[in-house]
């Protein structure tokens, strides 16, 4: 089984890459964006950052919807990184 980037999907891993939560150098500032799952109201999956964002789906069902969410904000998170070393 070959590791790959959980954010791109990139087998280009990083040198420091942890192969259980593995991620290439260009997505190296998802790292810092760790998701956890909560109960959200009425019981609703709840996916949470230390970063403050949060998405609520309507039920068990909108995992994939949820999924997708938790991507985007890795790379808004990685773009916004860019950005600032652009600057």
């Amino acid at each position: 089984m070959s590791a790959a980037c959980y954010v791109c999907g990139s087998i280009e891993l990083a040198a420091d890459a942890d192969l259980r939560s593995p991620t290439c150098e260009d997505c190296r500032p998802a790292r810092d964006h760790v998701v956890s799952m909560q109960n959200g109201l009425g019981g609703a999956p709840l996916a949470v950052c230390p970063c403050g964002w949060r998405y609520q789906s309507g039920d068990k069902a909108g995992h994939l919807f949820r999924d997708v969410a938790v991507r985007a904000h890795w790379r808004a998170m990685i773009a916004a990184s860019a950005e600032q070393v652009a600057a």
